[in-house]
């Protein structure tokens, strides 16, 4: 698991996505993919149909470990 902080250009890039109907889901796909994440973990699942970033519920993550 990483931590990450976020630049001004990702809250640029997050404010002009219009992709996203939520900013602070845009931005934290920004942010994973600034980290070279490998996925995000959400029980939101509907909000993040345009991530650039693998997207899975708690329970298919969970699963993925086992």
């Amino acid at each position: 698991m990483t931590v990450t902080g976020v630049s001004h250009e990702q809250i640029l890039e997050a404010i002009e996505n219009i992709q996203f109907k939520d900013f602070e889901d845009c931005l934290q796909d920004e942010c994973a993919v600034m980290a070279n994440a490998d996925c995000l973990v959400t029980c939101n699942l509907k909000d993040f149909k345009e991530a650039k970033t693998r997207i899975y519920s708690p329970d298919e993550f969970v699963a993925l470990l086992e």
